[in-house]
């Protein structure tokens, strides 16, 4: 009776042993794929700076008065915001910058401390934000530039680039075309008039990459204000070694100018502002100090990102949900592609 019960008891304890092991076993598994993704964004976080971008449009139109209130929440926090100045005003459509009339020098002038200190970059958006008549056309589709000739678009360019800089007496490099819409043209008279960045929606708008606009940088929005949260924690947890969260803000995002569209007043996006001075690995920037900081912002970038985000979303923003947030930051070139074109 005493050696069975021994017996048994051998038993127990070696199958309590076995289990104790398959435990530890199965425990010693599944505790690195447990904390792989808390690992891999701890210490992605350590190694690289996610970099923030404000771009707020249609300042001198219908965001004049909101971009004066936004530059007071901006220094409040000493954050830098790029603002997108439409140079002229118009009724209708035209190239030519005699039949238009400059942008308010009161309004204008409401930037220019802050223009010459940095912490507001100008940047030119469009001509005099006026839809053409020359692309094609279909619900979204308006564009102040696409379709134009070389030479329709030069002058434009050149003669708004000259207003701008007259106003304020800094340089403009970026341009930010109206609804986000521009062509080959475009670029090209971008480039040769010295421009160094494009900010559009990520579209490439058909525009193949024939190895020119070597000079040309591109970054385009990426999130609206209601997901930086979102986009700043996608950008922690991913393995992208330079991301970049370019946000869209507009008149209509504020309670103070559209009550129907309105996500924020100025006292919670200052909230959201606070929240991201405080953050350790996120450095805000402006689309032109990207652009001199940023080693890679070509053109490859522009369209590796445009037809990844193309095969989940389709086509244009800004209709952003939470099952393509890891879009709400701008991707890197992958290597393999990064080191082919070398």
């Amino acid at each position: 009776m005493t050696s069975q019960h021994n017996s048994r008891t051998g038993q127990c304890m070696r199958l309590a042993r076995l289990s104790w092991q398959r435990c530890l076993a199965l425990v010693l598994v599944l505790l690195p794929l447990a904390c792989r993704v808390p690992a891999r964004a701890a210490s992605a976080s350590r190694a690289r700076r996610i970099t923030v971008i404000f771009r707020f449009d249609d300042y001198a139109g219908s965001g004049s008065s909101i971009g004066d209130e936004l530059l007071t929440v901006f220094q409040k926090r000493n954050i830098p915001c790029t603002y997108g100045v439409i140079p002229y005003v118009s009724e209708t459509f035209t190239d030519d910058p005699a039949n238009c009339a400059a942008i308010d020098p009161g309004t204008a002038g409401r930037l220019t401390a802050a223009a010459r200190t940095g912490l507001v970059e100008v940047a030119m958006h469009g001509f005099a934000h006026r839809d053409n008549a020359m692309a094609p056309k279909s619900p979204g589709s308006e564009s102040e530039f696409r379709g134009l000739g070389y030479s329709s678009q030069l002058r434009m360019l050149s003669a708004g680039r000259a207003a701008l800089e007259s106003l304020y007496h800094v340089r403009v490099t970026t341009f930010i075309p109206p609804w986000n819409s521009y062509d080959e043209n475009t670029l090209r008279a971008l480039e040769d008039i010295g421009f160094e960045m494009v900010s559009g929606s990520g579209q490439t708008h058909g525009i193949a990459d024939s190895g020119g606009f070597k000079k040309l940088r591109f970054l385009p929005y990426t999130c609206t204000p209601g997901h930086l949260r979102e986009a700043v924690d996608f950008a922690r947890i991913s393995s992208d070694p330079d991301p970049i969260i370019v946000v869209l803000l507009h008149a209509f995002n504020f309670f103070e100018s559209d009550r129907d569209r309105g996500q924020f007043t100025y006292q919670t996006f200052g909230d959201l502002l606070s929240w991201l001075a405080a953050q350790p690995d996120v450095a805000a920037q402006t689309l032109s100090g990207a652009a001199r900081t940023t080693r890679d912002l070509g053109y490859r970038r522009l369209r590796t990102f445009s037809a990844r985000r193309g095969l989940r979303r389709g086509n244009e923003p800004p209709f952003f949900t939470a099952q393509n947030a890891e879009f709400f930051f701008y991707h890197s070139t992958p290597p393999r592609v990064r080191n082919a074109h070398r």
